[in-house]
């Protein structure tokens, strides 16, 4: 895969968030519309089916759902517009272990304007898991 450089955003620039089968991508355009950017947050090609941007309370925060052939779904955040990404210690999306379930995918991330700490990602096998940290823990709602 080629070098993709990454963003920075101003007020007033418009950021499109992709999430495809070989990772996430944005493009970022200037006011005047007459310039862009593509950047790739995520330097492995992995699926990426859920993106989200941060910024109630100042925050710009990306956050993506990604899929490793590896570790299985995890989701990761970056403050940066993924020149530098956080990945958690341990899998912050997953069913406790007596259920029996695994956690296949992250399909959706919501962040709702009016409770600026909570995140809600939509999963399969289908549930709804919240945090009301800011993302530092999620668990089943």
């Amino acid at each position: 895969m080629p070098s993709v450089q990454h963003i920075s955003a101003k007020n007033g620039d418009v950021v499109l968030l992709v999430g495809t089968m070989k990772g996430a991508f944005l493009l970022r355009s200037n006011r005047p519309r007459k310039s862009g950017t593509l950047a790739a947050p995520t330097p492995w090609e992995s699926p990426v089916y859920a993106m989200a941007l941060d910024q109630r309370q100042g925050r710009r925060r990306l956050w993506w759902a990604q899929q490793s052939f590896r570790w299985g779904t995890t989701l990761l955040s970056s403050d940066d517009f993924g020149k530098t990404a956080t990945e958690p210690k341990t899998y912050t999306v997953k069913f406790p272990e007596e259920s029996g379930l695994a956690l296949k995918n992250i399909w959706q991330i919501c962040l709702p304007a009016n409770e600026p700490e909570t995140i809600y990602c939509g999963v399969e096998p289908s549930a709804l898991f919240v945090s009301r940290d800011a993302g530092q823990k999620l668990g089943l709602r």
